[in-house]
């Protein structure tokens, strides 16, 4: 009996695949989002003629997946394949970095790792620690980011930063659109309080 399921199944299989049965399709397409934090121009000059360059963002499991990530508990996390990024966060990440630090004009210049050979004054290595959607309190989900910043002198290696900066952000509506919102201002939070930590480096 078991041969002969196992027979059938292989035979479903195979005219599912081949268009020859005609399945119920109630299953949702997958839906992609986009960061988006829109830098804040903070001086005409740069306050510095030191190089800055920004190495690719890493990211810690399960953050570097592009699904996102719910917290229900203390220990439960889940997944959602249905919803996720269109880009790597880590690539995001990097790019909102960079386009933020930039426009605060606190470097000279701020250059991508691959993209520059030359001398390095300041390495900065952005580190995505956590990205998720805090539903431990139903009635008060929120967006959560949690960055480390490694901040470094290319010619000593002497580390002259390594702070976490996290944000909590509360959501409108437990929705995935309200929680990119969330996550979005988030980032801007952590990124504004980053370069004034970069400004009293570079200002010492």
């Amino acid at each position: 009996m078991k041969k002969i399921l196992f027979a059938l199944s292989i035979v479903l299989s195979c005219l599912a695949v081949s268009g020859c049965l005609d399945l119920p399709n109630n299953v949702p397409p997958p839906k992609t989002y986009m960061l988006s934090v829109k830098p804040t121009v903070q001086r005409h000059r740069p306050l510095t003629k030191d190089i800055l360059v920004v190495r690719q963002a890493l990211a810690i499991p399960p953050y570097d997946n592009d699904q996102f990530v719910y917290r229900t508990s203390h220990i439960r996390y889940l997944s959602d394949y249905y919803h996720s990024f269109l880009v790597a966060p880590v690539v995001q990440v990097t790019e909102m970095t960079m386009g933020s630090i930039e426009a605060a004009n606190i470097f000279d210049d701020v250059l991508f790792a691959d993209a520059y050979l030359g001398k390095r004054q300041y390495v900065l290595q952005p580190v995505l620690v956590s990205l998720y959607a805090d539903y431990r309190n139903s009635t008060k989900p929120c967006g959560v980011v949690v960055m480390r910043y490694l901040l470094y002198r290319d010619k000593d290696k002497k580390i002259v930063m390594n702070r976490a900066f996290n944000a909590s952000i509360p959501l409108a509506h437990k929705t995935n659109d309200a929680l990119v919102k969330a996550w979005n201002q988030a980032f801007a939070n952590i990124l504004t309080r980053l370069n004034r930590r970069l400004i009293g480096i570079v200002d010492d």
